[in-house]
């Protein structure tokens, strides 16, 4: 269903809210407040012949309720852990502007209560149940774990223009996501588990690997097989103060979305896990994504696309989605804030399970977006943490992103600069990295492409690599130039510094300490200005359940070492 507005009906009711407004003044304001609605769905006990309009006569789909809930109002919705709303919505639904002190919203019922429910809100065509014996094997002599089950109608993920991206995924008992493997031949298939093919008559696949519960059946007989097939809670175009709060949606096209010009959203509360493409979307303005999460995406938990600007991401955690856990994307988005989440878990991903070739990253910046806050997140266990990256040669400089007080942890990469990947000119973003702390990476910092005017300022490196060799430094410059300065390097496997031929490293007022290899491959490369020390910080703890971790106080030696002469790296008290 596309849930938009009838044009005829829209301006019919618009003119008599005008005529309404001129007649009445400040009280038909004032009236319309008192009088928005509160619509009701309850999927158990209600039904969409009901009114809606109390508990007793409540709709049985959030579609229905959303549709009534167009002109304003609240809708709320009932929520149990063992009922999932089924919905089959195609579309964005328009609502007419709420505000600031009256907005719409759409809630859990209870929602803000102790012991509310979130209503579950699935967008999956349910392929089969237990015990509907829809399965059989094409060969079971040769190919004994691969099943099929007639299946015609059209796969998200699979149609032309996106198949090649291999980005859908079929969805067992809920969280186990089936992936189309490289190749697709049933010898194949028998090889690797965890994964599934639609050759456009019949749906085939071969259950365990990554996912599954361990000593599970093979036979998809016995499980719930899903598939992510409609859209979830979306804000349509031209829609102001929209509140979505206390809900889980799984398996929808899009779990949670703020599409076209809408404004002044708000989504609280709310889980999005195991979606086709993302969790949480928006390209417009000024929302809100408070205390959302989500697992198992097959794209990303958040994105935040060309034309997004002035939003919030706050409180967000995102694990083991398979492409990044927030994505700010194109030449219009800027001015958004990523504060105090966490993007984890990446590394759990297996390889051909993930994007971009397993390789994926807590946060991703690429293609021109400017001057965004990413400031007090967590970034851990992810192949690489945080990515400056270009998709295309038209992608612009990732100029004036500010990267701050943020904590990467366990990542293979923790920070991997290519954004001059098909040009010099779109590495030239000038960003600082400040007071940012790096623990227990393989390499903290590296460089894929030509990148320049990055700057380190006021950084702790703690333990970079595993193994004595170049590529698990703390800094592993291939290209490009980039400066560090008032930092501390604590413990590399290999160089502290590396810098690849043609490549530079300024490095002043650093102090470095434990090494693998040397303190730098070469004194072309990586050339020390003043105030570079080989000398212990003086940390106050380095164990990570004191609030000293890694701080630096009055007596310790790094504390007046700075150009200013005030501490060196990113924790002080």
């Amino acid at each position: 269903m596309t849930m938009s507005l009838p044009r005829r009906r829209s301006l019919s009711l618009m003119a008599v809210a005008m005529l309404l407004v001129a007649a009445l003044g400040p009280l038909a304001s004032s009236a319309a407040a008192v009088a928005a609605p509160t619509i009701f769905v309850d999927g158990k006990h209600g039904s969409d012949s009901n009114t809606g309009t109390s508990l007793g006569a409540a709709f049985k789909t959030i579609k229905a309720g959303m549709w009534a809930l167009r002109y304003g109002g609240t809708l709320d919705v009932v929520g149990y852990d063992d009922y999932v709303y089924y919905e089959t919505m195609t579309g964005s639904q328009w609502f007419i502007n709420g505000t600031a002190s009256s907005p719409v919203v759409i809630r859990a019922h209870g929602y803000g209560t102790s012991g509310y429910v979130r209503p579950i809100v699935s967008g999956a065509r349910v392929v089969s149940r237990p015990g509907q014996g829809k399965w059989t094997r094409p060969s079971p002599t040769s190919y004994p774990d691969l099943w099929w089950t007639p299946w015609t109608t059209p796969i998200p993920g699979y149609e032309s223009a996106v198949r090649s991206y291999r980005q859908e995924r079929v969805f067992v008992d809920v969280s186990q996501p089936l992936v189309r493997p490289a190749t697709t031949t049933w010898a194949a298939m028998q090889k690797t588990p965890g994964t599934q093919y639609w050759d456009g008559s019949h749906l085939l696949v071969r259950l365990g690997g990554w996912g599954s519960t361990p000593g599970a059946s093979l036979d998809p007989n016995t499980h719930t097989i899903e598939i992510p097939s409609y859209t979830g809670l979306l804000v349509s175009s031209g829609s102001q103060y929209v509140q979505i709060l206390g809900f889980r949606v799984r398996h929808t096209t899009m779990g949670v979305g703020f599409t076209g010009s809408s404004q002044h959203g708000l989504a609280q509360d709310v889980d999005a896990s195991y979606n086709y493409t993302m969790g949480f979307f928006t390209a417009s303005s000024y929302h809100t994504f408070r205390r959302v999460t989500g697992t198992r995406n097959t794209i990303q938990l958040i994105k935040l696309d060309n034309g997004a600007h002035h939003n919030l991401v706050e409180s967000a955690v995102g694990t083991e989605n398979m492409g990044q856990g927030i994505k700010l994307t194109g030449a219009s988005t800027y001015s958004n804030t990523v504060k105090w989440s966490t993007f984890k878990g990446g590394k759990d991903v297996p390889l051909a399970q993930g994007g971009y070739g397993g390789n994926v990253q807590g946060i991703d910046i690429e293609q021109g977006a400017h001057h965004n806050l990413i400031m007090s997140n967590t970034i851990e266990r992810n192949r690489r943490g945080l990515m400056l990256y270009q998709v295309n040669s038209s992608g612009k400089a990732l100029t004036g992103n500010a990267i701050r007080y943020n904590t990467f942890v366990g990542n293979d990469n923790a920070v991997v600069l290519w954004d001059g990947k098909y040009n010099t000119t779109q590495g030239k973003g000038a960003i600082t990295f400040y007071r940012n702390t790096y623990i227990d990476n393989l390499k903290s910092v590296t460089s894929e492409s030509y990148t320049a005017g990055k700057a380190f300022v006021n950084e702790t490196f703690y333990r970079t690599g595993t193994v004595k060799t170049q590529s698990h430094s703390t800094f592993y410059l291939k290209k490009g130039t980039i400066t560090v300065k008032n930092s501390i390097i604590r413990g590399s496997a290999g160089y502290h510094f590396y810098a690849a031929s043609g490549s530079k490293i300024t490095v002043s007022y650093t102090t470095y300490m434990w090494l693998g290899i040397a303190t730098r491959n070469s004194s072309r490369t990586v050339v020390f200005g003043s105030g570079v020390r080989h000398v212990e910080p003086g940390f106050l703890s380095v164990d990570p359940s004191s609030a000293d971790f890694l701080m630096l106080g009055p007596a310790s030696a790094g504390y007046k070492l700075s150009s200013t002469g005030g501490p060196v790296g990113a924790r002080w008290r």
